[in-house]
């Protein structure tokens, strides 16, 4: 559970009554659900896929799953969980076709100074201490940087990054999202952390300009 959830949550007894309304058809409980979840939907699109636009169509197409799907949730996560899974995957889908689309000559844009200025930043440091992917980072130019980096990462890390250090999940939640184990998911995460690392020393390096004499 992220620390938002734990903050935002309320009573987990009043969300599985909403649930049980909505799967009846009340239409009331299906709109506090929607709007309950309706902003981190879009905040984990949005790291996933930095483009705002996209992401707010990603979020529609992820809270349509929502309603269609309710009715053969399990409750065997939690209904957070469950949405941070069609979210990761629904972000991933995005991004490979997105990747097909530029290989066949397309290029979709990647709008990092409309994201960096969302006002929606991420935690500053880790819930256990850990370094976060964007400590210390205080400005927009250097958000946007960040957002580049992750974007040449695999989808596996840009997910984990985004869940650990974008929506402060901890290892048991991002487990079940990812359908991992807890400790493939802290390997794995160590590893993406090094390789967002050096993708930042990559694009912090100055261009080489060549002269013509």
């Amino acid at each position: 559970m992220s620390r938002e959830d734990q903050t935002n949550s309320g009573s987990e007894q009043d969300e599985t009554r909403l649930i049980a309304r909505a799967r009846t058809g009340d239409a009331g409980a299906m709109g506090l659900l929607l709007r309950a979840y309706q902003q981190r939907v879009f905040s984990l699109c949005s790291r996933m896929v930095n483009h705002r636009e996209d992401a707010a169509d990603l979020t529609q197409d992820v809270l349509t799953k929502m309603i269609t799907g309710l009715g053969g949730f399990d409750g065997r996560s939690s209904l957070s969980t469950w949405v941070y899974r069609l979210a990761v995957n629904t972000s991933i889908s995005h991004l490979r076709k997105r990747r097909t689309a530029r290989a066949g000559g397309g290029t979709p844009p990647e709008n990092l100074g409309e994201m960096t200025e969302s006002g929606d930043s991420w935690p500053k440091s880790g819930t256990d201490g850990e370094p976060t992917a964007e400590e210390n980072v205080q400005t927009n130019e250097q958000r946007a940087v960040l957002l580049r980096a992750l974007g040449g990462l695999s989808d596996e890390a840009r997910a984990l990054l985004v869940l650990r250090d974008g929506r402060g999940l901890d290892y048991e939640t991002i487990a079940e999202v990812l359908g991992l184990r807890i400790g493939t998911v802290k390997s794995r995460l160590f590893r993406a952390r090094l390789a967002l690392r050096k993708a930042l020393q990559e694009l912090d390096k100055p261009a080489v300009k060549s002269t013509v004499n």
